[in-house]
């Protein structure tokens, strides 16, 4: 390891062999390239790795080293890590020639006529300067350039060493040489091993913030400089604490990853939150309603779906305005609740306890009116459906009928127990369960006379319930879920168990259309079940259930919908989307879809579909209508920037079939058909002013169409770098600059871009292998290319020097496509090979979250809104609308994250969670 670096040019060498001599005899380590750079070395790398392994990188400014372009890579790769740069100029050196951040450094001059003693009193001052800092920071550099070379878990730090370099990081913020994104995701990576070692995650942490806010006090000139570190490792030890949790902790994870992002919205912060709202949505989960510590014996909705009530183990219930954070907490003060039910509106909440009352509240009072039944212990209540009575059915086996504007009662016929009762939809009829007998017996709410039983064949029915059309009853049970004609009272079809053939322990529940029943099995397990085919629902159509670190106590469905209300052992109420598979995928259209785009104003999607349709589709509405049918296969769409038209690409068949493009009225008003290509067309693209549009053909033809004079202009051959000349027979992507000026195009390994005004080709050697997508930043600067091995490429656009490298895991094939920038330039979405999306920052260049899997197949296409909120992606089997993971803002966030999760965490799991730091409520309620 060096004390310096000294980056040259040849020509300077007479003076640098001075200075060379002259820090030596200081007893300085000095590499300079004509001494240290072994026999048959790998030239550039050793160069790295000496300037990563030097504590100071001293820069001699001379319009020689400022001309050099293996200078300006040692100047570039110094700054890319952090080091502390050093100039020292010459008599050439210019510093209007100089980039941007060498010339706003100090400068240490020694010219002919400066004493050159003094020059290096200067400099060897400057090398002396937080020599300590510049130590460290090289050390912790070269470790974490070993590890990202090697991607050896081993090489991660821990324990003691772990702890000071977070302390030493802390301690040093703000100072030179600053710390770099592969340090910052070094150290990051080490704390969350050390997590996953059940070893203390926040004590080194906790060090290093506590430096950072006495650093803040004491050096008060540092003031903002400190808060941010402070801020930085906070939101360090909250992301590591979230990461941590396990997908039964959900709402854990999405709480701490908010209050990690609000504390400072790093990318591992967002990487986490986005990872956090990606299991959300893969999962389904609508709301997490965080209820309290005891076990949730029963959940109910009211019969217009806006309020669920769910009955707590420590006697309090919970009214919760379905889709706000709105909560009533009801103490009734007698009991373990053990059933809940909501009448008409939600006007009127009941419940009964295990002391034998049953407790009714009305939505202008906390204060519950108490029905003395006499009953022991009462398990099961239900409304009549005009809200009149309530049925309540005691452990004694007593079924009493109350008048709700009476507040009188009356019994029915005695049974051994009562485990559930349930009015038909008519409220003609009611039913009650004997867990002793096995009986549901019914009788007639006119007459109250006995209507007969459903035979269950043995002991052990545990519940009852209903179809919305009354057609159909299910009762659950140890013989598992049954399914009966409730005009006949005869089984229909044989019992129906779930996962591990378990029984049913719940009262069952039918979906808003009846097409599917849930209840509960004995190892608090959830079985969904179609009716009609008597099968349960399988794992795509519902995924595993995420119980929240408990068992599912209870279920039930929402009455205007497919949401399923899990109720749970650890106080957690989750209201989860069951809706079937269907053709399309959700957010999705029918059919293979080949390529999507977004309006000028965000509010409409366009996708393209194999079958010929172009389809809009209302984002915020979900409407969708079909603009078009054309009579082949569409392959590419774009709008024109004032979003009135839509360019659509198609083909009559596959090969060489001759493609034409179509320009339609987004209001569906009129078309116009541009003169055929003489092969297939893949792509197509409208200029930024709209006049032009620009169409590649996989002849190896570029060609352009002037809309208002119908010119039409063939673009030269470019070639690419190999003999056999593939380029000339492969044009997969257009694109235009957003000013228009240039029109990028790709091939075999290469990139192309045309410029408008030369009306030439620039080509280079971009990729090994076919490339899939081009893509320019919003500011145009950039150029990002994409091959189907799953290699992303950043380009500089005038002087195409490579700007940054994101690999895949791991290669894909050749099947996927597809790569978007955000539009403010700091996101880029590319497909990732195995049929999913995946999303990288850019500054700092790093992964986003896990992969995206929203397809059954390739992905072909993706294109962000406008606002940067969503993204969507074209497969082929669908078109998917990514609307739930991303933000442009952190209020977006929070509300995306509130309303996900009712509740927040109490100060006592604060503590437990994240010792040291301040409690904070992620959420405002």
């Amino acid at each position: 390891m060096a004390d310096v670096f000294i980056s040259y040019s040849r020509r300077d060498a007479d003076f640098v062999r001075w200075l060379h001599e002259s820090l030596s005899e200081a007893g300085r380590d000095v590499w300079v390239d004509w001494e240290d750079i072994p026999a048959a070395s790998e030239w550039e790398q050793d160069i790295h790795d000496s300037i990563d392994a030097a504590e100071s990188f001293v820069f001699v400014v001379t319009g020689n080293s400022l001309a050099s372009e293996y200078c300006g890579a040692e100047l570039r790769h110094a700054e890319g890590q952090g080091k502390r740069i050093v100039p020292i100029a010459l008599d050439s050196a210019d510093p209007a020639a100089a980039p941007r951040d060498l010339s706003q450094l100090n400068w240490i001059w020694c010219r002919s006529g400066d004493d050159r003693d003094v020059a290096l009193a200067r400099l060897s001052s400057a090398l002396d300067t937080d020599l300590a800092w510049a130590r460290a920071h090289t050390r912790l550099l070269v470790r974490a350039v070993e590890w990202e070379k090697r991607q050896d878990a081993s090489l991660l730090l821990r324990g003691r060493d772990l702890a000071e370099a977070e302390q030493v990081l802390a301690a040093n913020a703000g100072k030179e040489p600053t710390p770099t994104e592969l340090q910052q995701r070094y150290l990051h990576e080490s704390r969350r091993a050390a997590s996953r070692r059940q070893r203390i995650v926040l004590g080194s942490v906790t060090v290093a913030l506590l430096v950072s806010v006495a650093l803040g006090v004491v050096a008060l000139l540092q003031r903002n400089t400190a808060v941010r570190a402070t801020s930085s490792a906070s939101s360090l030890a909250l992301t590591s604490v979230a990461d941590a949790q396990p997908a039964a902790k959900l709402d854990v994870a999405l709480l701490l990853g908010l209050a990690a992002y609000r504390a400072s919205p790093t990318v591992q912060a967002e990487s986490n939150m986005v990872s956090a709202l990606e299991t959300a949505r893969s999962s389904r989960v609508q709301a997490i309603l965080r209820v309290g510590h005891g076990a949730i014996n029963s959940v109910a909705f009211s019969p217009d779906g806006r309020i669920l009530a769910a009955g707590n183990d420590d006697g309090t219930v919970l009214a919760w305005t379905v889709g706000t954070r709105e909560r009533r907490l009801l103490h009734g003060r007698h009991g373990v609740v053990n059933a809940v039910a909501l009448g008409p509106g939600g006007r009127l909440l009941a419940a009964g306890t295990d002391d034998g009352a049953v407790l009714l509240w009305d939505a202008s009072t906390d204060t519950p009116t108490f029905l003395n039944g006499r009953q022991r212990g009462i398990n099961a209540l239900a409304f009549s459906p005009d809200g009149r009575t309530i049925v309540s059915g005691g452990g004694d086996g007593t079924v009493l009928l109350w008048d709700v504007r009476t507040r009188t009662s009356r019994q029915l016929t005695e049974l051994q127990g009562i485990s559930g009762v349930a009015f038909s939809p008519d409220g003609l009829t009611l039913a009650a369960t004997d867990p002793v007998t096995g009986e549901a017996m019914l009788w007639n709410t006119r007459t109250y006379r006995e209507r007969g039983t459903l035979d269950v064949p043995s002991n052990g029915t545990y519940g009852v319930a209903f179809s919305p059309d009354g057609r159909t009853a299910a009762t659950s049970g140890q013989n598992g879920t049954s399914l009966w004609n409730f005009r006949t009272r005869t089984q229909i079809g044989n019992d129906m168990y779930g996962t591990n053939q378990s029984t049913g322990i719940a009262s069952p529940t039918f979906s808003s259309d009846g097409s599917m029943v849930a209840t509960v099995g004995d190892g608090g397990t959830l079985g969904v079940f179609d009716v009609r085919t008597r099968r349960v629902v399988g794992p795509t159509a519902l995924p595993q259930p995420l119980n929240l670190d408990g068992t599912v106590t209870t279920v039930a469905f929402s009455p205007r919908g497919r949401t399923l209300a899990l109720a749970s052992s650890n106080g957690t109420v989750l209201l989860r989307d069951v809706q079937q598979a269907a053709p399309q995928l959700r957010n999705g259209v029918p059919g293979v879809t080949t390529s999507v785009a977004f309006s000028p104003d965000g509010q409409t999607l366009a996708a393209g579909y194999a079958r010929g349709d172009v389809i809009l589709r209302d984002v915020r509405r979900r409407t969708r209508k079909v603009l078009a049918k054309v009579p082949g296969s569409i392959t590419d769409v774009a709008f024109s920037p004032d979003g009135n038209t839509l360019a659509a690409a198609y083909n009559h068949g596959d090969g060489d079939s001759p493609g034409r493009v179509v320009l339609l009225a987004v209001n569906g008003k009129g078309r116009r058909l541009l003169p055929r290509y003489d092969g297939y067309l893949d792509s197509v693209a409208l200029s930024p002013d709209g006049y032009t549009v620009a169409a590649g053909i996989n002849i190896g033809m570029v060609i352009l169409s002037d809309l208002h004079t119908r010119a039409r202009r063939e673009l030269p051959y470019h070639r690419g770098f190999d003999d056999s000349q593939e380029h000339e027979l492969y044009v997969n992507n257009i694109e235009f600059s957003p000013d228009g000026r240039r029109l990028a195009s790709m091939g075999n390994g290469t990139v192309a871009l045309w410029d408008r005004g030369t009306r030439k080709w620039q080509v280079w050697n971009a990729h090994q292998g076919e490339l899939d997508s081009v893509e320019f930043s919003p500011d145009g600067r950039t150029l990002a290319s994409h091959s189907t091995r799953v290699r992303l490429r950043l380009w500089d656009v005038r002087t195409h020097v490579l700007r940054g490298k994101l690999d895949g895991a791991s290669p894909g094939g050749t099947t996927d496509s597809g790569l978007a920038f955000s539009p403010d330039g700091r996101t880029l979405a590319s497909a990732d090979g195995h049929g999913a999306v995946q999303l990288w920052s850019l500054r700092p260049r790093a992964r986003i979250g896990p992969p995206l899997n929203g397809h059954q197949g390739a992905v072909v296409g993706i294109a962000f809104s406008p606002d940067g909120r969503m993204f969507a992606s074209a497969g082929r089997r669908g078109a998917v609308l990514w609307d739930d993971v991303l933000w442009s803002n952190f209020a977006q966030l929070e509300r995306r994250v509130c309303r996900l999760v009712i509740g927040n965490l109490t100060e006592a799991e604060w503590r437990d969670l994240v010792p040291g730091l301040p409690y904070r409520t992620p959420c405002a309620d």
